[in-house]
Parts: C-alpha cells; structure tokens; sequence
C-alpha cells in the first residue's frame, strides 16, 4: 500500500552459536554444560507453558550473546518457523518437519497406524541431542544418514560412552532421549533433575561467576531494566571468558564497529535527502521538474528509487536490529532500546558533515557570482 513503511525488528546475538562451539569440538566443563542447558531448558519451559512447541530445536536455532559489558552469555532460541500452537498435557496430529538428526522418533517413525502423534516431548528429545552432543561431540548414532538414524530409532538403544563417568549426567541423557515419549522426561522434570538440582551443583559456584551476578543485581537496583531475574541467579550464568577464547569473538570490538556503521548509514542517508531537497530548491532551475517528481507516484519516482531503492540497517546495542526498505525518507533508523554508549559520536558526525557541505555550498556560490560577473563584463 501506498506510504506503508515495512520494518522487521529482530533480536541481535552477538557471538554465533551453540552450533559454532559445536563444530569446535571443544571439551567443556560440566558445569558450563549446565548453564547453557539449564538456559536452553528454561526457555522451553516457558515457551511450552504458553502452548507453543518449536519442533526444530538444534545448534543453529540457539544463538549467543553477551551484552556489552556483562561478562556473561544469553542464550536465545531462535527460528519459530515450525512453531506449532498446542495446549498443555495433550497429544496432537503433526507434519514430519524439522531438522532429521534432531528429529524425535515418534516424528520419523509414527505410531503402529503411521500417524506422526508428537507433543512437546519432541522439544525435550532435540535438547537431549544436543546435550549428548556437548558431552561427546558426536551423535548418539553412527552417521547421520537417514538409514543409520532410523536403524538407532528401531533398535531403541542407546550406548553409554565410556568417558561419561557422571551417573547424573548420563542418566539426565536416557530419560531426555527415551524413545518412547510417554517415558520421556518433560521439560519441567528435566530441570528438576538431580544433574540441575543435586549438592554438587552449589560446590561448582565459583567467585567469578558469583561476581557476575552481583554486578547484574546492582545494574537493576540502578535502573537497568535489561536484566532479568536469570542474569542475577548464578545457576543461570555462563561467563563470557571461556566461550569467547573457543569462538575467538570478540562482542566488545564488534559493537563499536557496529556503532560505526550506524554513523556511515546515517550520514549516507542525509547525503541522498540533500541531492533530493536541492532539487525541489525554490528558484533554482530544476525546481519545475521537482514539482512534478513530487506529484508522482511514489514508486514511479526514479530519482527517488536511486537514492532509496536499497536496504538501510540500522544495528543497535540494545540487542535490537532495524531493516527499512525502500520508501523509507521521512522513517530514519530509530534505537527501539537503549542509546549507543561508544567512544564515537554520531551527532558530532553529523554536525561536522552539515557544516562541510554549508563551506561547500558556500564555496559554489561564490563561483557561480564570479563566473556570472565575467560573463556579463564579456558581453
């Protein structure tokens, strides 16, 4: 429709995911095993608490960030794509859909008649695959060939590796990755699990960690509405430390260069708003033609479709990104959460740009007076 401006607003992570620390086959500490799952499992609980089953739980839909400064990570389930509506304790008809590695049998196989029946117990086996995975780095079956998966789905067993010498870890990973769902944990009893819950748990507390979580709990009695009862708990945290030195990421380095090409889009954009206001410039001989570019259509505007026709990002600290397309000249970029805190300042930018092109306008007019005065002293 005509002056509808679409923007797409998504949450920003800021150091890959779960899947990159994956594929760097990385041996982590148990207790950095439970925070990333205990996050993984908690945001599950609440999305199944609504009624909402993902159905495509794997490394790729679960990304990381730190917020600048924190020294922690945040783990966000990403990709709702397949997302089914579904009311609690209830069991529904489903579409064999997702990513097959870290499908659940009842989705693969069916039941006795080849319905695929599944509930959010789907959820939990997907976790349980990636939990297997952070532990030994492989799958729970030799290839990931279709055939290979369903042979491990048929013969319903699953080996312990040797080198899980965790009692409670193992057994957390036979209860998330029970073939039969109706013996499969749900979400909730996972998180009750003695792995998540035992005295050991409380013994692996460091000083770091609990750190972290007092500067969380004094940024909210300052005001910081960003952090969450997760970020002051510490069995929630995963620090920044570790992670960042496996990913070799940088997220502090990466947010000023994100603060500087907010600066370069913006200055870019008022550069192309100039070029177009000079042609509606009272006066001035191409103030006819700006007249009539006005009075077309918007998207019969070539003038307009050249300085506007491609995508403007705007990438912000507060955990936000904003895409304006095209048609987008009076909606500028705007900070949806908090403003920018870097070493660069984008209003300093700006006015140092405005009084630029002030001297360069100044300039031209100079020329053209002296340019005119030759002519006429020619004639």
């Amino acid at each position: 429709m005509y002056g509808i401006n679409t923007v797409i607003l998504m949450d920003y992570a800021n150091l890959k995911s779960l899947d990159c620390l994956l594929s760097t086959l990385s041996d982590l500490p148990i207790p950095t095993i439970r925070a990333i799952m205990r996050q993984l499992l908690e945001g599950l609980r609440l999305m199944h608490e609504k009624g909402l089953i993902h159905r495509d739980i794997k490394g790729q839909n679960v990304l990381f960030h730190s917020p600048p400064g924190s020294g922690r990570i945040v783990l966000k389930i990403a990709d709702f794509g397949l997302v089914k509506v579904q009311k609690q304790d209830t069991t529904s008809q489903m579409t064999v859909a997702g990513t097959v590695p870290y499908m659940a049998p009842e989705l693969l196989l069916g039941d006795q008649q080849g319905n695929v029946i599944g509930d959010q117990k789907v959820d939990v086996w997907s976790s349980g695959i990636l939990l297997y995975q952070l532990v030994t780095h492989e799958f729970p079956f030799k290839t990931q060939t279709l055939q290979a998966i369903n042979t491990f789905m048929f013969n319903k067993t699953l080996e312990r590796p040797k080198y899980i010498y965790d009692n409670l870890l193992w057994d957390l990973i036979t209860k998330m990755l029970a073939f039969d769902r109706k013996n499969r944990f749900t979400v909730v009893e996972a998180l009750k699990h003695q792995f998540f819950t035992g005295q050991q748990v409380f013994g692996e507390i460091t000083q770091q960690i609990q750190s972290l979580a007092l500067i969380a709990k004094t940024s909210k009695q300052n005001g910081d509405m960003s952090i969450s009862q997760y970020d002051m708990s510490t069995l929630f945290i995963v620090p920044l430390l570790e992670i960042r030195q496996i990913l070799d990421v940088h997220p502090e380095q990466e947010n000023i260069q994100l603060q500087s090409q907010i600066i370069n889009i913006n200055v870019k954009k008022n550069m192309g708003q100039n070029q177009f206001q000079k042609i509606q410039a009272p006066g001035s001989q191409k103030s006819f033609k700006g007249q009539q570019l006005m009075q077309m259509p918007r998207d019969q505007q070539p003038s307009f479709k050249q300085q506007s026709g491609h995508l403007n990002v705007a990438i912000f600290e507060g955990c936000f990104t904003s895409f304006t397309f095209p048609r987008d000249e009076h909606l500028q970029p705007q900070n949806f959460a908090s403003p920018p805190s870097s070493n660069y300042n984008s209003q300093k930018r700006m006015d140092q740009y405005n009084q630029s092109q002030q001297q360069s306008n100044m300039n031209n007019n100079n020329n053209n007076n002296v340019n005119r005065e030759r002519g006429m002293q020619q004639q």
